[in-house]
């Protein structure tokens, strides 16, 4: 758990590479840890995303005109690994039991409609039996209702939203293995 919590904070910042790597982001623009009371650090990230081409409904597709990309920002609140983004003396004082919670919750700028919603995305970490376990949990949480007339892409955004992120899955635990790996160097 201690190298986790590491990997977690550790520079280059794993997510930004996952970014990079898997989703095909550029322009990638991370801001330095802060420490987020009262319990563990927060740090933005802002991107270029490649949209993905989603099957709409005729009216649906004829009322938007999505683009190829949109401006992507995640706000991440890391608790569970510290509160010092500069030193590791903090990381000896938490004790195994204690789980390592990520939430990353994103939202995209450009895309129509995609100021309504946030994509949020939960990670906890915790002591197994033969190692560390994962949970993981997405879903979209709307601020702001869609009009009326366009209800049928809430459900679009949802399943796609929840499609992606299964698709992405098994590259995201690769990236935070690698991190976990470099930390130990």
């Amino acid at each position: 758990m201690t190298e986790l919590r590491r990997a977690m904070r550790v520079e280059p910042f794993w997510y930004c590479r996952f970014l990079k790597k898997s989703r095909k982001c550029y322009d990638i623009k991370k801001y330095r840890w802060t420490t987020s009371e009262p319990t563990g650090l927060a740090r933005g990230v802002r991107s270029r995303l490649p949209l993905p081409d989603i099957p709409l409904p005729a009216l649906i597709a004829r009322s938007l005109k999505v683009p190829e990309e949109t401006a992507f920002t995640t706000v991440v609140r890391l608790s569970g690994a510290g509160q010092s983004p500069d030193t590791e003396e903090d990381l000896a004082s938490i004790p195994d039991s204690q789980p390592v919670i990520l939430v990353m919750q994103s939202c995209s700028h450009d895309a129509p409609y995609g100021e309504y919603f946030r994509i949020q995305e939960t990670l906890i970490f915790s002591k197994g039996k033969q190692g560390t376990d994962l949970k993981r949990w997405v879903s979209v949480l709307w601020v702001k209702s869609l009009p009326w007339a366009l209800g049928a892409l809430r459900n679009i955004i949802e399943s796609q939203t929840i499609s992606d992120s299964q698709k992405a899955h098994d590259d995201l635990v690769k990236y935070i293995l690698q991190a976990a790996e470099d930390a130990r160097d």
